[in-house]
């Protein structure tokens, strides 16, 4: 008893540094220096970091009072090893300034810090002979050195720890306005725009089907096709504010700054606002925060939380041994953190339902849908459309074996023409301005989203057009149908002219937004010929790079 009460009195101090750093002050500085990376409220952390923090307390403890009882030689080498390795762990996690890049889904090229591997690795071995030799030749005093070098960094530690909890204002998130489903498909009875955006519908790809397929001609009486419509970006983060307000981000601030001037500004919101419309977007992207003054009806306002805060610490945990274990270890440390979002999101409410952009889920939606109102409705509505993974029949039908991406394209077009038919059936597809589209394309560059367009009581078989449109044309073209100035075929006349240049940018597929976040490295590629062509299409010379490197998590 007597000598585990002295290994009580030598390890007291180092247990708690190497505790408290992996445990308590690892997770919480990670997440406190990438607050804006992260959706859930740092308090979802706190009570496995504490159960971790009193579990592995209590095994360094035991196995150090174990390793005594074995022998004191065998104690002495474990214990300075114990103390080699806890500040070999201080000094990987905080004074590494290697940068292995973003942790955005890239692949890390290990090849390229083979030196600092070498460096880090002489240091580590160094570390725990240096040490393991003075706990043997000279253990009263090793300990004494250890305690105080122990209580030392422990003390930086918390001090570290309270300047970061200050500056970030602590641990709590604050709500964001969300879409909620909030009077989907509750429309007007006079008057509406419907803008259905199904994600990754090709415009070649439908061209395609219905070439196969002419009844599908049949499903879009009233509509012209726009054959040759080029996107704006390659993705839906960026490709939806656009879709809607016509501004375009150029990186030049910050994300959450962008999706607030960019609905401020837009002439679509304007005209609906000053003629008393009703405004809804449907999303799960991330949407403006100005709420109050841009007036979305569907937003509310929510907290994010984590749904498992054990599988969650386990992500956290990840992170915190990547960071701070010898580069040779960290390679199996890595994960896309965007699995966090995308696994573990949840909102503390009960009073509403956020919205997803399942097709399924749509078309539930679609067979509830209702015309009651009298004031004009706008709807754009966000559906998962035809984005792989394909795991669905035309029939919109689950299979347990991938199915393919024309089948995933019939499937929309199926569910948009049970949509057609539920707005006949309550007679209001006659008075509804619609927009069918794709955010992008799939095939090629994704340049060449599908576009289809009816407006109010427009009546003649489905048109193919090969007018060059593009996206930036869409806000003219919604008020000019909205004010009944023009009908499907001629909408886009004054823009369209033959051999004009248009151009798509490329956006990396694993950059992560948030409102406090510059995009990723965008690169414009140009071309005068049809969207659905990829010859031609080639890089213009333009890059829009964000001030800061923003392109995942540090």
């Amino acid at each position: 008893m007597k000598e585990i009460k002295i290994v009580r009195k030598e390890i007291l101090f180092p247990v708690l540094m190497f505790t408290f750093l992996m445990a308590i002050y690892g997770p919480l500085e990670i997440y406190l220096s990438n607050k804006g990376y992260f959706f859930f409220p740092g308090t979802d952390m706190l009570l496995m970091m504490l159960i971790c923090f009193a579990v592995s307390a209590l095994i360094c403890v035991m196995g150090l009072i174990i390793c005594r009882m074995i022998g004191r030689t065998f104690y002495d080498i474990i214990y300075g090893m114990f103390i080699g390795g806890t500040i070999g762990l201080y000094v990987q996690g905080n004074w590494d300034f290697t940068d292995y890049g973003a942790w955005n889904g890239d692949d890390i090229e290990w090849s390229l810090f083979s030196r600092q591997m070498v460096i880090f690795a002489f240091l580590w071995i160094v570390m725990f002979a240096v040490c393991s030799f003075f706990s043997i030749k000279k253990h009263v005093a090793f300990v004494k050195i250890a305690n105080y070098a122990c209580s030392f960094i422990l003390l930086i530690l918390i001090y570290t720890l309270s300047v970061l909890l200050i500056k970030n204002n602590g641990l709590a998130k604050e709500k964001e306005y969300v879409a909620t489903t909030n009077e989907e498909l509750q429309l007007s009875k006079n008057c509406n725009m419907l803008v259905i955006v199904a994600d990754t519908f090709d415009g070649s790809a439908f061209y395609e089907l219905v070439e196969k397929n002419p009844k599908y001609t049949e499903m879009f009486d009233g509509f012209t096709f726009y054959r040759d419509t080029m996107g704006a970006y390659t993705s839906t983060d960026m490709s939806i504010p656009l879709i809607v307000t016509g501004k375009d981000y150029q990186n030049d601030i910050t994300y959450g700054d962008y999706l607030n001037n960019a609905y401020l500004e837009s002439e679509l919101f304007k005209w609906l606002t000053d003629n008393g419309w009703e405004k809804d977007i449907y999303t799960d992207m991330l949407i403006p925060q100005d709420n109050e003054r841009i007036g979305i009806a569907n937003a509310q306002k929510l907290l994010r939380v984590s749904s498992d805060s054990k599988i969650l610490m386990g992500y956290i945990y990840k992170m915190v041994l990547f960071r701070y274990l010898p580069q040779p270890l960290k390679r199996y440390f890595t994960f896309y953190p965007d699995n966090l979002k995308s696994e573990l999101c949840a909102f503390d409410t009960d009073l509403y339902s956020v919205y997803g952009e399942d097709n399924i889920a749509f078309r539930e939606t679609v067979d509830e849908l209702t015309a009651s109102k009298d004031g004009g409705v706008f709807q754009m509505i966000h559906i998962d459309g035809c984005h792989p993974p394909f795991f669905y029949n035309s029939k919109l039908e689950l299979c347990e074996t991938e199915t393919s991406y024309e089948e995933e394209c019939e499937a929309v077009i199926n569910l948009i023409d049970r949509l057609f038919k539920k707005m006949k059936k309550e007679n209001i597809y006659d008075n509804t301005v619609i927009f069918i589209m794709g955010d992008h394309g799939y095939l090629n560059n994704r340049q060449n989203p599908l576009l289809l367009v009816k407006a109010n009581e427009e009546k003649h078989d489905m048109q193919i057009s090969d007018k060059p449109v593009w996206f930036y044309d869409l806000q003219d073209a919604y008020i000019s149908l909205l004010e009944k100035r023009a009908d499907s075929t001629n909408v886009f006349d004054s823009v369209a002219v033959t051999g004009r240049t248009r151009s798509v940018r490329s956006v990396p597929w694993n950059t992560h937004l948030n409102f406090d976040t510059y995009g990723g490295l965008m690169k414009e590629y140009a071309t005068t010929k049809p969207a659905y062509l990829s010859e031609g299409l080639g890089f213009d010379g333009n890059v829009f790079a964000p001030p800061t490197d923003d392109g995942g998590l540090k």
